[in-house]
């Protein structure tokens, strides 16, 4: 019977886990929030007091904005996408321009006729726009907001929601491994020329009134193809940088008592070599050593890196391209968990909704849980009793998603982690 109950936790497990990947459809219906809708592998950041979400299938590209001053009727909800290596379009938008004329398309949707122009001739709806080749837009198509199928609004004072899909032929590309894009959310209002939030974090945001605002940053996925996690496996990249090498695949596994990196791209072009990095935080970052780059290829290459090693615990690695004159591109962040802490950690249930259950060795020293997604990103830490044995762990306030519980001394210091998944109450 254990044995069955284990098959179904684990199965579980692997459900809860490709659910979080791409592709996935994202409800429209009413009644559901973005970070519902969404979940934690869809969830970008925040900014100013929006947030921001995208996910995907194989048909459409589903995209989200949370807060952002939605008491102010004239606001303006839009996200430039790129998806080619050639140059696009540098026009302002609604007095919004870019560094670098990389947007292929843009995505707005507005709620207020009078603020945004032609072919606009009601509000509460979304448009698509895309790169005339002359340094400007023209129109592609126009949908009504709210329908239930192809977006849902709920606009509250200062806390609505924006929540719409746009087929990936519309914007003329097939999704896969081959396929990167790259993407600048922003909410703005042009009838005093404030960018209010933006995402990546490094484009402006809370610009005075009046003053040019010039968006610089992008977030890039080198691939849109299945198994993406659209929260983590992205990079900030500059407006005018390429994608020199195409991606395709990079994983870290814990092969004690080493950890093995692998990875793979599609083409490269000028590629010099790999920088391998790791961080315990996913903030400061070492460098490992270097791999050799195949120069200029339209053949997959595969690459692998033993880090002999490793950090005790939870690492995170990532690879820095350079390019032959010098330029370079981060690669999403991979984690792993390396069986080298103080002591064995183990979790149940796994997956679990209201609580988790952890075993700590017998003893008065005070330990600390820390809940931190695949970025690095810390959701919450918690004080554990101290005398040892198995002890609860409440995991209210963490969104649905896959974390990382990371178990600290009293010195901070890293002592166990283990990964598990957080499901949705049932």
């Amino acid at each position: 019977m254990r044995y069955l109950i284990f098959l179904f936790a684990f199965w579980f497990f692997l459900n809860e886990i490709n659910a979080q990947t791409t592709p996935q459809t994202i409800s429209m219906a009413s009644g559901t929030s973005n970070a519902s809708a969404f979940g934690a592998a869809g969830t970008l950041g925040s900014d100013d007091g929006a947030t921001f979400y995208i996910h995907w299938d194989n048909a459409y590209i589903y995209l989200g904005w949370s807060g952002g001053r939605t008491n102010y009727s004239s606001d303006l909800y839009l996200v430039a996408i790129d998806v080619s290596e050639g140059s696009g379009s540098s026009g302002l938008i609604s007095d919004v321009g870019f560094s670098h004329p990389a947007p292929d398309f843009y995505v707005v949707y507005e709620n207020n006729q009078d603020h945004y122009g032609s072919p606009a001739s009601n509000g509460n709806a979304f448009e698509v726009w895309q790169d005339n080749g002359s340094g400007s837009w023209a129109f592609v198509s126009r949908q009504g907001g709210d329908d239930g199928t192809s977006s849902q609004i709920d606009f509250q004072n200062g806390g609505g929601e924006v929540r719409l899909r746009v087929a990936w032929s519309t914007l003329g590309v097939t999704p896969g491994v081959n396929q990167g894009l790259g993407l600048t959310f922003w909410t703005n209002n042009p009838t005093n020329d404030y960018v209010w939030s933006s995402f990546p974090s490094q484009n402006p945001t809370n610009t005075s009134n009046g003053q040019p605002i010039t968006l610089s940053h992008k977030l890039v996925y080198s691939s849109t193809g299945s198994g993406v996690i659209p929260s983590s496996d992205w990079s900030p990249q500059t407006l005018d940088a390429s994608l020199p090498v195409t991606l395709t695949h990079f994983t870290a596994h814990s092969t004690p008592p080493t950890t093995h990196l692998t990875w793979s791209t599609a083409t490269e072009t000028n590629n010099s070599h790999f920088e391998v990095q790791r961080s315990a935080d996913a903030r400061k970052w070492e460098v490992l050593g270097e791999v050799k780059g195949a120069g200029t290829t339209q053949e997959p290459q595969k690459y692998a890196y033993t880090d002999r090693e490793p950090l005790p615990g939870l690492a995170y690695y990532r690879l820095r391209q350079v390019d032959y004159d010098g330029q370079y591109e981060y690669s999403p962040i991979v984690t792993v968990s390396h069986k080298g802490g103080k002591f064995e950690l183990s979790v149940f249930p796994n997956p679990a909704s209201e609580f988790l259950y952890l075993s700590l060795p017998p003893g008065e020293e005070e330990y600390t849980a820390e809940f931190c997604d695949a970025r690095g990103q810390r959701f919450a830490r918690r004080p554990l009793a101290p005398g040892g044995g198995r002890v609860e762990v409440p995991l209210s306030g963490l969104p649905p998603g896959f974390y990382y519980l990371a178990v600290l001394d009293s010195r901070g210091r890293q002592v166990g982690v283990e990964r598990f998944v957080k499901a949705s109450p049932r």
